[in-house]
């Protein structure tokens, strides 16, 4: 066992668990939309891309060393997952975005 092995089987994993993480996946993608229509700033936009990212490789990293799936399945979970979410998240940007220029708001 390597000692990166013995770090990840410590208490930090225990105590999470990858749907938790994905729940947080699930909350950006609102998020992400919001920041795009309103014209925020750059760094605004791009901060829910980047905490989707990081949760989607530490949910990976859970099911890897906590439950047991090989590297390549997990990273396949986290690439698939990320890329439909990416998807939704760019389908309501495309369906909202001419609403949101007629004047509707929520």
């Amino acid at each position: 066992m390597t000692f990166i092995h013995a770090v990840c089987k410590l208490s930090v994993l225990e105590s999470r668990k990858a749907h938790r993480l994905l729940t947080s996946v699930i909350a950006v993608v609102p998020f992400g939309i919001f920041a795009i229509l309103q014209n925020s700033n750059l760094p605004m936009q791009v901060q829910p891309q980047i905490s989707c990212a990081l949760s989607l490789l530490t949910s990976a990293h859970i099911l890897q060393y906590k439950n047991g799936l090989s590297t390549f399945r997990a990273s396949i979970f986290a690439t698939f997952t990320g890329v439909m979410f990416a998807c939704v998240e760019m389908l309501l940007r495309l369906t909202l975005r001419p609403l949101y220029d007629r004047g509707m708001n929520w």
